[in-house]
């Protein structure tokens, strides 16, 4: 049986990137969005909201798009969705579901706003275990 872990999420950055620098010299970023659901309660007919937030990270040298990628600009990514699990600090058990950006398309008003292909040498597809 066939499965499929592809994911597009387009919303709105709810701060500016995060960069953590690991002391192998590589560096993580940390995209943390949000995009909201309008719909009409059927009961009442009132317009109600729905937010989903979500964190995406890339191990991708993205900074070239450092300027595009500001809180409250609008990004479409594409990745995978994985469920991570960690302990923190004080010990206990932690967990959530983020996206691993392949793909970021800032989409705020620049004139340079292009598709950022993350599939690089640099990134290693090999080892994480896809079943194929």
């Amino acid at each position: 049986m066939a499965c499929l872990n592809n994911i597009n999420f387009l919303g709105y950055l709810t701060r500016d990137v995060e960069v953590k620098v690991f002391s192998s010299g590589k560096s993580a970023y940390t995209l943390s969005m949000a995009a909201t659901k309008k719909f009409k309660n059927k009961e009442t007919g009132e317009i109600k909201e729905e937010v989903c937030f979500v964190d995406a990270i890339t191990w991708a040298n993205i900074n070239v798009y450092a300027p595009q990628l500001k809180k409250g600009n609008k990004v479409l990514i594409s990745g995978y969705l994985k469920f991570d699990q960690w302990e923190n600090a004080e010990g206990k058990k932690q967990s959530k579901h983020r996206i691993y950006a392949e793909q970021i398309i800032p989409l705020d008003k620049s004139n340079d706003a292009r598709p950022s292909n993350l599939n690089n040498p640099e990134l290693d597809y090999d080892n994480i275990g896809l079943p194929f």
